[in-house]
């Protein structure tokens, strides 16, 4: 967790936040601080990968993939359809499972 002069930075609030939505397995929680963290660390896109084990979220922040965190592979599903949801492309009653959803976003417009 990062710090500056003894006091949390707002970004390092929103990781600490995430951390515990995952832990909790609170996919609303998990969606609302991803984009929050991607807004305030100018990211421009956010990747969202399963692998064999786990999945994991990364930013692309200046043309560089970070990764965030990684999560339990049973979060991986409902994480996809909260996106899909919330960027209109599926219904809530829909059922729809993703490999690997590439979520591009203008975040540096939302910024301004």
């Amino acid at each position: 967790m990062s710090k500056s002069f003894g006091i949390m930075t707002e970004s390092a609030q929103f990781r600490e936040k995430l951390n515990q939505a995952v832990l909790q397995s609170d996919v609303v929680k998990i969606f609302d601080n991803l984009l929050t963290i991607a807004v305030e660390d100018w990211a421009s896109d956010i990747h969202i990968e399963p692998l064999e084990n786990y999945s994991r979220i990364r930013l692309r922040i200046d043309w560089v993939l970070e990764e965030l965190i990684q999560y339990p592979r049973h979060l991986h599903e409902s994480i996809i359809s909260k996106f899909k949801i919330e960027s209109g492309q599926m219904r809530p009653d829909e059922k729809g499972f993703l490999k690997m959803l590439e979520f591009q976003m203008l975040l540096r417009q939302i910024k301004k």
